[in-house]
């Protein structure tokens, strides 16, 4: 699934930083992030999918 999130400019330069220092596209940290606040609110992992 493809979504488009308009960030403000703090959280997208926070964001931006995060993905240079794990070495991984922005779209990969932000699915990232996603994903295990995803996990965390529903205490349940999910499966990764690979890009």
């Amino acid at each position: 699934m493809t979504i488009q999130v308009e960030l403000n400019p703090e959280l997208g330069a926070r964001l931006a930083a995060q993905a240079r220092a794990q070495g991984m596209p922005l779209e990969r940290a932000a699915a990232r992030i996603l994903e295990e606040a995803m996990a965390s609110q529903f205490q349940t992992p999910l499966k990764s999918h690979p890009r």
